[in-house]
Order: C-alpha cells, then structure tokens, then sequence
C-alpha cells in the first residue's frame, strides 16, 4: 500500500471507532462510517470485507496495545503491593490518554460479533490479571478470594474512571489525581490480606 491508502484505511479505522464507542456496534451503518470517514462505501469494502472486520480489527489493535503496556511496565520481580501499583497505573494511564478506545473496549468485551483472534487477545489479557491474582495470593498478600471477584474490583474501579472522565471533562476544580490516588488505596485495601 502506498502512504495515501494507509492514510485512509487509518482513517476509517479511527472514525469506525468513534462510532462504535459512541453508538455501539451493532447500529453502525458501514454508510455511517464511509460518511464519517468522507470515503464511498465502496472504499470502505476495498480496504475491508465488512462492518465485522474493521470491528474485530480495531478490537484486536486496542486490547493488544493495553495488555502489551500492561506487561511492559510489570515488575516480575517486584512486591505484590508494586506489581498492583503498575496494573493499576498503567491502567489509569490507559484510559486517560486513550479514554474512547477503553471505552470501546468496555461496550463490546463479550460481544458476540467478536471473532476467535478477538476472543483469544481478550483472553490473553484476562489471563494476565488473574495470573498477578493468582500469584499475590500464593505469596500471601492477596486475600484468598475467588479472583473473579478481585478482577471485577480492579475493573470496576477503572471503569468507574471512564465514566467519570467522560463526565467531568468540563468540571473545573476536580482533583482527578487525589479521586484516582483514593480509587488506588481502595482497591489495594480490597486486594490486600490483613
């Protein structure tokens, strides 16, 4: 592909996005998107077969991007207590500079247009977080909880984030960086083994 065609086919992938977090999957049109993206719809389908394709694609390209920066800044080595601090961080981090793909992410985690390399990345990430669980728990820092309980706190409290990023862009005087400091604590205190 030359430079304008991969310009394009970004293009699309960015304004399918936009869609699909805001409007979701399943009720965006591909003349939506080839509007968005101000292409035909027949360039739409010489770059992909479908709707589904450039949704899995877009899937794909996020959830790996999160769990590749995840496991980037994971300290193998590191305490229970430093290893959380970097998920969670990391986390944070994430869905501040890329709130709408998050987002995406979010809306669409158990969608049923998912397809098999999409389930395998989600899985793969899934596989991360209740692998750290697992381990704080062999050390015996972790409270022995069923993982999926501690993993729907982790999420839950950076989901939360999302949501309040979205709605407080036009506050003025939130103190994002004290909210998501107590956020932190509050979900080590869940985590942590008293």
């Amino acid at each position: 592909m030359t430079a304008k065609p991969l310009e394009k086919r970004r293009l699309i992938l960015k304004r399918a996005l936009t869609l699909f977090a805001k409007k979701g999957y399943e009720v965006t049109t591909v003349p939506e998107i080839a509007t968005a993206a101000d292409v035909g719809v027949g360039t739409i389908y010489r770059y992909f077969k479908s709707k589904n394709a450039i949704f899995n694609e877009l899937y794909q390209n996020i959830i790996t991007t999160l769990t590749l920066a995840l496991r980037k800044y994971y300290p193998v080595d590191g305490t229970a207590k430093m290893r959380f601090d970097a998920i969670y961080t990391t986390g944070i981090r994430l869905i501040r500079h890329h709130v709408q793909e998050v987002y995406f992410i979010n809306n669409h985690v158990f969608n049923d247009a998912l397809d098999q390399t999409s389930v395998t990345a989600r899985e793969d990430l899934a596989h991360f977080i209740r692998q750290f669980i697992l381990d704080g728990q062999a050390d015996g820092t972790f409270k022995k909880s069923d993982p999926d309980v501690l993993i729907s706190i982790l999420y839950g409290s950076l989901i939360f984030t999302i949501e309040f990023l979205l709605s407080t862009r036009q506050l003025k005087n939130v103190d994002l960086e004290k909210i998501f400091a107590e956020l932190q604590e509050s979900c080590w205190d869940a985590f942590a083994k008293k």
